[in-house]
Parts: C-alpha cells; structure tokens; sequence
C-alpha cells in the first residue's frame, strides 16, 4: 500500500532528531502514562493533506544499573492511514538523573528496545534508531527562549502556562530542514508538556520543496501503565 506524504512527514517528524526536547519536560511517578493528539497538515508540489495520530508516552517500570537508579519510558505512535493503522513502539532504560529539562536523556541509554510493526518481532534499541522516542528525549532546542505565559484550555482544564520557542534542524538525504517549536508547559501534565506547535520547511539546492505545520496536544492521561515490550530484567 503507497502512503500519503503526510503521513509519511508525519513519521519522519517522529523518529527524526528534529523534536529536540520534544514533549519531555519531567519525569512523573512510575506507572504514569499520558497520550498526545497529533495533527499535522502538509503542503507539497502545490497539494495540501492533514494527517492525524496518537502518541503515548509512559513510565514503565525502575531498574537499578550499578548505583545508578534507572527509569523504563515507553513509547508508542500510532498513524490511521486509507483504514489501516501503523504502529511503532520503542522503550529505552535511562538513568533518572538524566530524565528531565535540558539533558539530552537518548545519549545516556543503558538500552532499549524497538518494534515496528505488529507481525515483527521487537529488536535491541540502536542510537542509529531511535523510532518515536526522539519525538520525547532527544535534547535541548537551539536557541531556546521563553515566552510569555498564556492561558491554555486543556484536559487539565484552563491553566496559566509557561511557554518555550526554540528550533532544530534536520538532514534527508539531499534535504534539509529546520522546525520551529512553540511549547507550552505547566507542572499538573504528567510529563510537563501541555501542547506544542510546530512549523517545518524542506529546501533542496536552497529552494523550498516542503512546508508545513502540526499541533501537538495533550488528551489523556493516568496511572498503572503497563509495558508492550520486554526488557524490564
């Protein structure tokens, strides 16, 4: 079956280094997990398509490596396309110290795991892919800055919210582009980020192939999350 580009932007968006700090901003309790609504619109070659997906994240258990006290985050996209759903999962151990704003917690893995499709069998995690977990704890943004507080509706109900702005490029094969993020955060969601929106560009030998832009929103949230993946020995 041929995908159409937005959702194949949508999963490039996902598994790329683009997100940077992403939608990691703190590490909650154990167990908790919290799902974000993905909306991404997309213009190429004079046509536009809107694509929509899911993205989960959750804390699926502590391990103890050395002295170091490790948490188990999980990751799960999901893309509906022409009727049929794309699913990617990832999990990765990760020191605790290392999960929360401003590290760059995927360069200090301690490993991990990755599954693409549901007939496939889960593979050892590798830094030369990550799949969506990039999408959460990458690494800081370039030239970061902060914005002004802002009243945000939310699941959360309205909260006064903080907010960040900041960029980060990203190369495929001959293209490269850059994505502008608007951030907004508040301590009550569970991994600190409320809603992001994005805007991204693809230029090739300078001149622009791509736009487009997508809202990231928080939609669910809750406790006793469960791992769909080994490796918590």
């Amino acid at each position: 079956m041929r995908l159409n580009f937005s959702l194949v932007v949508l999963l490039t968006l996902a598994s790329s280094t683009a997100f940077a700090d992403g939608l990691f901003y703190q590490l909650p309790d154990d167990r908790t997990w919290a799902r974000y609504d993905i909306e991404v619109t997309h213009e190429r070659d004079g046509m536009q398509e809107t694509q929509r997906a899911t993205l989960t994240m959750a804390s699926v258990g502590k391990a103890l490596e050395g002295t170091e006290q490790c948490r188990w985050i999980e990751v799960k996209l999901q893309v509906t396309n022409q009727g049929m759903e794309h699913t990617i999962l990832a999990k990765v151990l990760i020191p605790e110290k290392y999960l929360k704003r401003g590290e760059a917690p995927l360069e200090q893995m301690v490993r991990g795991w990755l599954k693409g499709k549901e007939t496939e069998e889960a593979m050892q995690l590798e830094a030369s892919n990550f799949g969506p977990l990039r999408a959460f704890l990458a690494g800081p943004l370039n030239d970061e800055k902060k914005l002004e507080k802002e009243l945000v509706e939310s699941k959360l109900g309205k909260l006064e919210c903080e907010g960040v702005e900041g960029w980060a490029p990203i190369t495929e094969g001959n293209r490269e582009g850059r994505f502008v993020f608007q951030s907004r955060l508040h301590p009550m969601a569970p991994f600190g980020l409320v809603s992001s929106r994005l805007k991204f560009e693809f230029k090739r030998d300078g001149q622009v192939v791509e736009t487009g832009n997508a809202r990231i929103t928080l939609s669910e949230f809750g406790k006793e999350a469960v791992t769909e993946l080994p490796g918590n020995l």
